[in-house]
């Protein structure tokens, strides 16, 4: 997870030559329409409790996150990432990566639509849990993460942000996925 430079919350993940990504904010001032276009957002969450014997349980859960640009906004936003709005070229492909962690498009992908920064993250996983006494347990967690990216495979000039492990290239966009395994042991100092 990362920030962008304007603030705003951006999950950003990596594999091999290959990115996802997806940010957002309230709203996006368009120059076009001199006016503020509005983000629509919406999530949903559910879990479920199994207790299978007093100390022994385990749950289920999931969740689902949109992120929606309208037509206008998601047009000021491509703009923004063009290369030529950075000091690039227009005829040149990738001409200037511009600034640490942007993702650019040239002017020819925003026209043929490849630029879309709509994009949906969600969950899934199950805990179990056993508790040894009331003050001490055991948890083990699974789950899976999916970011459906924003300009899902598209072709695009990243510049690392300095100190990063991730270097100035040019990435596909496709959807990421994360597997994950955790263990916890708790322990209550103060009952």
């Amino acid at each position: 997870m990362g920030f962008t430079p304007s603030g705003a919350f951006s999950p950003n993940q990596f594999e091999g030559n290959r990115l996802g990504y997806g940010f957002f904010s309230d709203g996006v001032f368009s120059n076009a329409t001199g006016e503020v276009q509005l983000t629509t957002s919406w999530g949903i969450n559910a879990a479920y409790d199994h207790l299978w014997l007093p100390n022994f349980r385990t749950s289920l859960y999931g969740s689902y996150w949109r992120i929606e640009y309208g037509d206008s906004a998601n047009l000021a936003i491509c703009a923004a990432q063009s290369n030529t709005a950075i000091g690039g070229s227009p005829a040149g492909l990738f001409a200037n990566a511009g600034t640490g962690g942007a993702i650019t498009f040239t002017p020819a992908q925003i026209a043929l639509g490849q630029c879309s920064n709509n994009f949906n993250f969600w969950t899934v996983g199950s805990r179990t849990q056993y508790n040894f006494t009331p003050w001490f347990y055991v948890g083990f967690d699974v789950f899976y993460n999916k970011l459906e990216t924003a300009s899902n495979g598209a072709t695009v000039t990243y510049a690392a942000l300095g100190g990063t492990a991730k270097p100035t290239n040019i990435y596909s966009v496709q959807n990421q996925d994360t597997y994950a395994f955790r263990i916890r042991v708790h322990r209550d100092i103060v009952p």
